[in-house]
């Protein structure tokens, strides 16, 4: 128990842990390791102290009953057990584990979990989860158990996911066919699986189809569809209900009844109205502007000429007639919206714009128009006429002729009659105006039938005017076109008849006066005035103040006499009035005037101021009324009363002023005379005086400077006392400060005396002199504007035929057809040149400016004197310039059409659906002659001269059609000019467009119905059978053994076609006995390294020390497990079950294999 090294004095005890037998040990490394399931806790110990504790394990070295470092020893590990003494842990068996540690029993070891394997000793856990494809219940030592205790294969119709305890049911919509499934197979599609468990599926019944994994609950077709087959597998595989039927419910497996009448019913129909599925089509309520019978596939068109605005129309007789000044040109319409055109009416029925029919239509007749839009002819209103046919517009009335209403051709008036253009009856002559023909024009009224000056014609005159019976009277003057004798104007008057104007009355002589209208001097002019020539009244002008006169017949002022001295005149006097006492009045006095103050006076009849007595001759007087003078004034002064001085400074006399001189003694200044004047202070004597200069006058006395210019209109010629010291004549003028008159200039003139200015010589009228007191008309032919001095030429491209012309727009544009190339015409020059137009106001012959005329365009000809082109007819086109004969114009091309007047080239082309002969005057011609319609089975696209086949693949059920439909899809149209399309036969599929050569379902497949529109409308041939041909309406035979076909087979032994499916030779680990859908697995404990087994028996079982654990299997290649053997068909890789195989025996070993 002890140990002593080296010179020890005491032993040394052998350490905890160890324990020492002998004696004599040396060190401590000969102490012994306590024993395995011992522990040795004291010191110098001979043997352990004692057995290691329950649930823990002692290895060699314990020191402790319950060591726990890992090395000498630790509590029991998961998986184990230690009971008293354990020196290693003992292992759970074989299908138990052990999760705690500290066990010290076996029966703390637990039976594995139900769904996991325990496949080893001493686990601390299962070994893993039960593989899938089987199932484990507790206890189980291996993943696929086999024997029925531990578990087994998951059976047929169910599925074991791994770690299964309990094999599940397959839901509803899998299946498993075979044992050993991890999860149930998805429903294939084409077919269902109705329960839970399902081994194989079931075949999808017709009028349904089944997607992959298809419960009980099958998809129907839905209405608007059915299906015919078994094994459809999409909603595809529905076949939309046939055209002119409707399936109305669910799961149909053939087409429905016919579909109601107002209805159509083109595909996919759930009822009798045609209305649509989910799955759509083209079916519903008949369209405006179609019918439908029962049953029909496509809504009918109403023919053209027809329309239908409504909706549900069952029979053509549904159609409505076009309206009345409407046309339907193409079949199918909903309203008649297009008018007729203008020229043509429609009645009811038209297919065209231009009826010429009779029946839906025609060209408006005589007498009438037609607007467009017109349903009968409409009459001429009063004023217009018709007289060719198929005017859009009357035309008006012409001049001198007269149109009630519906007129064809204008009646004449009779002569004492004219009418204006557009007139519905005549007018009688006017007064002024003469009507000599039958066809007078409102506008020969103004121009060539005026009654001439010096006549007057009343209204109605319908012959020549002439002097013997429509001579102007005496006293009158009568212009051209006068109604009634003018009078001749106050001033003048008419002493012979044919007077043409008032210039031409005489005017009344100076002295006289004529009151107008007379025949004779009316008398002489009143005392107290004077007439002047021209005088209206005997009170013309009265004499004016200062003057008077005591005879009649004053001729001029000059005639009245001045008033005498000691009188006075205040105007219009006959004889002069006394000057009162107080006054005193000089020669030419109009008003008496006072004497001044410092003068007296008791008399009457004084002559002048200085016959009031001043304060006597140059003296003074103090204040007025002096009898004397007081003494005399002072020479150079004057004294002019009441003068306190000879010198007199202030108002009663003074320095003798400027315009006049005082003599000595002088009582008030002198004046100088009247005519004179000074401008000096302290005058003396009249020498002092200066006569007035020219172009001046002085008024009055006591002028310093002169008062003024002369007046305008006046002249002065020197001496002036009045700015009127002599008037200007007639044909003259002067401004303010005329010494002499100045005569009128070329282009003016003055009738009147003491004018200011000449007057420009008026508009229409020409002053070609100087001094011209009156004018002169301006010449036909030519235009005065105001101020003109010789007549202006009317410009080339006009004419005058008219006196008086004011400017050039009064000169008259050159006729129409007519041309005017040289000025100051009086009528136009010629006639417009072939091949050229002529409009209003042409200046040559050939004009080409495009406004007074040009080239003859496009589309029209142009005789010799043309105004307005002549447009070529309807139905012809002329494309050059210049043409001068309807000859000229060519026939409208084929294909096109020449719809109206005057074209130059055709209008279009000929309107789609319709073709077009040569002339045709309308794009949608019905009349067979300039074309037609487009027959059913043709297409006419735009421009079409002659129709066109539909090609195969197309179709034109109707006329009219611009281009043949495509056939659509699940129909074929086989022949060229095909009508009516055909149903698509079973076997075949038809696409939209399919001819003649029609598509077969492709081998592997078959189609067992009419109508299918592409290759997915063929079926897959059935599960288990093969379809060897193309164009088959049903599946085939049934696949030979050792092959399988679930679907798409194209021979027995499973090939595939075109369209693809699942099919073939029967695979390894598989068997495929006759007609079989689907390989079937050979089952575990078997294999088939082969191909083209025929039956179960064909599988052999898996070879001696192999296992086959799944089914399906190619080989047994898999080893059995060490400890177990395997001697045929295992299905483990340790059997227990003693037929497969088992553990090992006792007194054998078993390796692998």
């Amino acid at each position: 128990g002890h140990y002593c090294p080296e010179g020890t004095d005491q032993p040394i005890d052998c350490a905890a842990g160890t324990y020492g037998i002998l004696t004599g040990l040396k060190n401590q490394s000969e102490c012994l390791d306590c024993d395995p399931g011992s522990f040795c806790v004291t010191p110098g110990r001979t043997s352990p102290d004692g057995d290691c504790q329950a649930g823990h394990y002692c290895r060699s070295g314990a020191a402790v009953a319950a060591p726990t470092d890992g090395v000498t020893g630790d509590v029991c590990p998961p998986g184990h057990y230690c009971p008293t003494k354990t020196a290693d842990p003992f292992p759970c068996p074989v299908g138990k584990f052990l999760a705690t540690t500290g066990a010290d029993d076996i029966l703390d070891c637990t039976d594995c979990t139900a769904g996991s394997y325990c496949e080893s000793h001493g686990l601390g856990a299962p070994t893993g989860p039960c593989k899938a494809g089987f199932y484990c219940n507790a206890s189980s030592s291996t993943n696929m158990p086999t024997d029925g205790v531990m578990g087994n294969v998951c059976p047929e119709g169910f599925q074991c996911p791994e770690g299964t305890h309990t094999p599940e049911h397959c839901p509803k919509g899998t299946f498993a066919d075979v044992t050993s499934y991890a999860e149930c197979l998805t429903c294939p599609k084409g077919y269902y699986c109705g329960t839970t468990r399902t081994v194989e599926p079931t075949l999808c019944p017709a009028g349904r189809y089944c997607p992959a994994g298809t419960t009980d609950v099958i998809p129907q077709c839905p209405p608007g569809s059915y299906n015919p087959h078994s094994g459809v597998t999409n909603m595809t595989g529905c076949t939309l209900c046939d055209g002119g039927t409707y399936c109305p419910t669910a799961g149909m497996t053939s087409t429905g009844p016919a579909c109601d009448a107002s209805y159509f019913c083109l595909s996919g129909a759930i009822n009798a109205q045609g209305g649509l599925g989910v799955l759509g089509g083209a079916s519903g309520d008949c369209p405006s502007g179609h019918y439908c019978p029962s049953g029909v596939v496509k809504p009918k068109k109403c023919p053209i000429g027809t329309y239908f605005s409504g909706t549900s129309a069952t029979a053509v007789t549904d159609c409505v007639n076009c309206d009345g000044g409407k046309y339907c040109p193409e079949a199918g319409q909903t309203e008649s919206s297009l008018n007729c055109s203008a020229g043509h009416y429609c009645t009811s029925k038209a297919t065209i714009s231009g009826p010429i029919d009779g029946v839906t239509g025609n060209v408006c007749t005589k007498g009438h128009y037609c607007p467009e839009g017109t349903t009968v002819p409409i009459n001429c209103p009063e004023g217009t006429y018709s007289n060719v046919l198929g005017l859009s517009d009357c035309t008006s009335c012409p001049e001198g002729y007269y149109c009630p209403g519906a007129t064809v051709d204008p009646i004449i008036c009779s002569n004492s009659y004219y009418s204006p253009n557009g007139s519905s009856t005549c007018t009688i002559c006017p007064a002024g105006h003469y009507c000599p023909t039958n066809t007078t024009a409102e506008i020969q009224l103004n121009t060539t039938y005026r009654c001439p000056a010096g006549h007057y014609c009343p209204e109605g005159t319908g012959e020549y005017p002439e002097l013997t019976n429509h001579t102007c009277p005496k006293g009158h003057f009568c212009v051209e076109a006068t109604p009634l004798p003018e009078d001749c104007p106050p001033g003048t008057y008419g002493p012979n008849t044919g007077r043409k104007s008032a210039a031409e009355c005489t005017i009344c002589p100076a002295g006289s006066f004529c009151v107008g209208g007379q025949a004779e001097i009316s008398g002489k002019c009143r005392e107290g005035h004077y007439c002047p020539q021209g005088s209206s009244n005997d009170t013309a002008i009265g004499c004016p103040p200062r003057t008077y006169r005591r005879y009649k017949g004053a001729r001029n002022h000059h005639d009245c006499n001045i008033c005498p001295n000691g009188y006075y005149c205040p105007g219009s006097t006959d004889d002069p009035l006394d000057c009162p006492a107080g006054y005193y009045c000089i020669v030419g006095t109009a008003e008496p005037e006072s004497c001044p103050i410092g003068t007296f006076s008791n008399t009457t009849n004084l002559k002048d101021y200085i016959y009031c007595t001043a304060c006597p001759a140059g003296k003074y007087c103090e204040g007025f009324g002096n009898i004397k003078p007081s003494g005399l004034c002072d020479p150079g002064f004057y004294c002019s009363g009441s003068s306190f001085t000879s010198s007199p400074p202030d108002t009663t006399g003074g320095e003798c002023p400027k315009g006049g001189y005082c003599n000595y003694g002088s009582s008030y200044p002198s004046t100088c005379d009247k005519g004179t004047f000074n401008n000096y202070i302290g005058g003396r004597t009249q020498e002092d005086c200066y006569s007035c200069p020219e172009g001046q006058y002085c008024a009055g006395s006591n002028r310093p400077v002169p008062s003024g210019p002369c007046a305008a209109g006046w002249y002065c010629t020197g001496g002036a006392f009045l700015p009127t010291q002599h008037e200007v004549g007639p044909g003259h003028f002067s401004l303010s400060g005329a010494s002499a008159p100045s005569p009128c200039q070329p282009g003016t003139y003055q009738i009147a005396p003491k004018q200011a200015s000449c007057a420009p010589c008026p508009e229409g009228n020409y002053c070609p002199n100087t001094a011209m007191q009156s004018y002169i008309p301006c010449t036909a032919g030519h235009y005065c504007p105001e101020g003109t001095d010789q007549p202006i030429d009317c410009a080339a491209g006009t004419y005058g035929i008219l006196t008086g012309l004011k400017n050039q727009s009064e000169c008259l544009d050159c006729d129409p057809g007519s041309f005017c190339v040289t000025p100051g015409r009086t009528s136009p020059d010629g006639d417009c040149q072939a091949g050229h137009y002529c409009r209003s106001g042409a200046a040559v012959a050939a004009p080409t400016d495009g406004v007074t005329g040009d080239v003859c365009p496009p589309g029209h000809y142009c005789p010799t004197k043309t105004a307005d082109p002549f447009p070529c007819p309807v139905g012809k086109f002329l494309a050059t310039t210049g043409a001068d004969d309807i000859l000229d114009c060519t026939d409208c091309t084929a294909g096109s059409y020449c719809e109206s007047h005057g074209l130059g080239a055709p209008t279009g082309p000929c309107k789609a659906g319709f073709y077009c002969n040569a002339s045709s005057s309308t794009n949608m011609p019905t009349d067979g002659v300039m074309g037609n319609v487009c027959p059913e089975g043709f297409q006419c696209p735009e421009g079409t001269h002659t129709p066109e086949h539909c090609p195969k693949g197309t179709f034109a059920d109707v006329t009219s059609y611009a281009e043949c439909l495509t056939c659509p899809k699940g129909y074929y149209c086989g022949t060229t000019r095909t009508v009516e399309p055909t149903l698509c036969p079973a076997g075949r599929y038809c696409p939209a467009g399919t001819t003649d050569v029609i598509p077969q379902c492709p081998p592997g497949s078959y189609n067992p119905h009419s109508g299918v529109t592409n290759m997915t409308g063929c079926t897959l041939c059935d599960g288990g059978t093969y379809c060897p041909t193309a164009g088959m309406t049903s599946t085939g035979p049934a696949c030979d053994a050792s092959y399988f076909c679930l679907s798409g087979a194209i021979n027995a032994q499973g090939g595939l076609g075109v369209l693809g499916g699942a099919s073939g030779d029967c695979p390894s680990g598989h068997y495929c006995p006759s007609g079989v859908v689907k390989p079937k697995k050979c089952p575990i404990g078997t294999y088939f390294s082969g191909t083209s087994a025929t039956a179960v028996t064909d599988c052999v079982n898996c070879d001696g020390g192999k296992y086959c654990p799944e089914a399906g299997q190619t080989e047994s290649s898999l080893n059995c497990s060490a400890g177990h053997y395997c001697t045929s068909k295992a299905t483990i890789s340790g059997p227990i079950d003693g037929v497969t195989g088992n553990v090992c025996t006792k007194g054998h070993y078993c390796p692998e294999g």
